[in-house]
């Protein structure tokens, strides 16, 4: 309900208080109903007086919701006149148990393979992709500004870019040119979301990144796919085990660590507009993302969208 779409203070009881950390998702009591919510930060003092109820339970592990998303949650609502948690619903996949158990494993078993590393608790980081030869792969030369952007990016540069590519008439192959995008960005230890319309894009796109960088070092993440792959996927960008996410509208919110560069492809395609309220657009959202990590972004596809010609003529 819109008039309830603020934050709750609760009491965090000595049971709880080691899991219950910003990110997770926690059991309540609300209007003498159980509901389920999320805790977004801890204070030493409550804002009320008024005497607090006590969280019921902490539902996870591992705390799927990170601070850069929740923020990005936050404005598509503004924006959209919409609720916080219709938005949440979207962007965090539901709770896998079996999943999250198997990924708290690998963590302590890589953990106790490496006690002492420079990331403290996070899951151990696999090799990235060994870049290709030269900073700039060779199709993204053929492009008009294409040196320059990726340049931009591998020196961490918040660059934006709108790109016209030829169509497979031309025989250019966009899923060969996105991977080995992602394969370059990644071999600078840069997180990368790759987002395309459709299944079929994805598993061209997955065929690419297979060749690339093999299967290994990248996570898919699509709109048809069920709870558990979604939430696997979601875990591994999260622990950083993955640097290139790669996937559909479902995957726009992915939590991709050190987020080096976002490519929306085909922002024009009607497959990005969420069809649940508050019907936010994919191309705002990664607009929001890009601005909250510093990331670069870039729109590309076989034609320029009007609302990204308005923001090319904007600057």
């Amino acid at each position: 309900m819109p008039h309830l779409d603020r934050e709750f203070d609760y009491l965090v009881p000595v049971a709880l208080d080691d899991r219950a950390v910003p990110g997770s998702r926690v059991s309540v009591r609300f209007g003498g109903r159980a509901m389920t919510g999320w805790l977004v930060s801890r204070e030493q003092e409550p804002a009320t007086g008024a005497q607090l109820t006590e969280l019921t339970g902490v539902l996870t592990a591992i705390p799927p919701l990170t601070e850069e998303v929740l923020a990005t949650a936050r404005a598509v609502a503004r924006r959209q006149a919409g609720v916080v948690t219709d938005v949440l619903r979207a962007a965090v996949p539901p709770r896998v148990a079996q999943v999250e158990k198997a990924a708290l494993a690998e963590d302590a078993e890589t953990a106790a393979d490496h006690p002492v590393t420079l990331t403290g608790t996070d899951a151990e980081r696999p090799e990235p992709p060994a870049a290709e030869e030269g900073l700039v792969p060779t199709v993204w030369e053929s492009l008009e500004g294409g040196t320059a952007f990726v340049s931009a990016v591998l020196a961490g540069d918040a660059a934006r870019a709108a790109a016209v590519v030829p169509s497979r008439l031309f025989e250019w192959d966009e899923a060969g040119a996105l991977a080995a995008l992602a394969r370059t960005v990644a071999a600078s230890d840069g997180g990368v979301l790759l987002l395309v319309p459709d299944h079929r894009d994805l598993d061209r796109l997955c065929a690419a990144l297979d060749e690339h960088v093999g299967e290994d070092a990248y996570a898919r993440i699509g709109s048809e796919d069920g709870n558990t792959p979604r939430y696997r996927a979601h875990l591994a960008a999260l622990r950083g085990t993955r640097r290139i996410v790669a996937g559909t509208r479902a995957a726009v919110w992915s939590p991709v660590r050190d987020l080096r560069l976002v490519v929306l492809w085909d922002d024009g395609d009607d497959a990005w507009a969420e069809p649940r309220a508050p019907y936010f657009h994919a191309r705002e959202v990664v607009l929001e993302r890009a601005r909250a990590t510093g990331a670069a972004l870039l729109f590309a596809g076989p034609s320029r969208s009007v609302p990204v010609q308005r923001l090319v003529e904007s600057g």
